[in-house]
Order: structure tokens, then C-alpha cells, then sequence
């Protein structure tokens, strides 16, 4: 007695279009995987660069502070020296008496190639 075989594709294998469609969803979702990447490694870079110029502003303002208060004077833009892609620069004014504001400001080149900038302030006074 003859069995009856199925009507249409057999149900053993897949069909050259499937195959194709399927290696087209796996290369989409690899090329977006790839995209999602890159912009996670930028923006790491970015939050160290920011990060690094933020360190070194605390730095130059707790020196500042840490001076006696005649000593606390602005300084010229300089290369922190351990990156010198960053230079910071200091100003000090006298808003008040017995009162100095100071005000660095660091500079750098991001990563986009456009400067980048943050400035940091904080107030000494004269406890003498």
C-alpha cells in the first residue's frame, strides 16, 4: 500500500529564500550590535577625558587654597603635567575684602576635535 506524501515543502530542510532572509535579520542585527559599540566606546572615552579635566581643576583650586593667602595669584595657561592635551589657567580677583575668588578654567582638545572647556571656582579667605 502507497502512503500518501505531503502536499508542498517537505518538512526535512529550509528553502533558499529562509536561509538568505535569516543570514539578512543575523547581519542587521550585527552591524546594529557593532554601531551600539562604538557609541558605548565614545562616550567612555568622552566621561574620562571629562573626568581627567575635572581632577586636575581640583588640583590647581586645592593648591591655590592650600597657600597662604597673600601667595594665592592667577597663573598664565600651563600643560598639566602629566597630559599635556590639557592646560589650565588661573584667575584670581579680589571681589571683596579679605575675600579672593578663584577661577581655573581647563582646556582641551576632545575627541570630536572641537575644544572642549570646564572651569571650576571657588572663594579663599583671609583668616589671618
Amino acid at each position: 500500500m502507497a502512503t500518501a506524501r505531503p502536499v508542498g515543502r517537505l518538512a526535512e530542510g529550509f528553502t533558499l529564500v529562509e536561509v538568505l532572509f535569516a543570514l539578512m535579520l543575523l547581519s542587521i542585527s550585527i552591524v546594529s550590535a557593532t554601531e551600539i559599540l562604538q557609541v558605548g566606546i565614545l562616550s567612555e572615552r568622552i566621561a574620562k577625558q571629562r573626568t581627567l579635566a575635572h581632577g586636575y581643576l581640583r588640583r590647581e583650586v586645592e593648591a591655590q587654597i592650600a597657600r597662604p593667602y597673600a601667595e594665592v595669584a592667577s597663573v598664565t595657561i600651563a600643560a598639566v603635567p602629566e597630559d599635556a592635551s590639557f592646560q589650565v589657567e588661573t584667575v584670581v580677583t579680589t571681589p571683596q575684602a579679605n575675600l579672593k575668588k578663584i577661577v581655573a578654567t581647563i582646556t582641551w582638545t576632545g575627541l570630536s576635535n572641537r575644544p572642549s572647556s570646564r572651569s571650576l571656582v571657588a572663594y579663599r579667605a583671609n583668616a589671618e
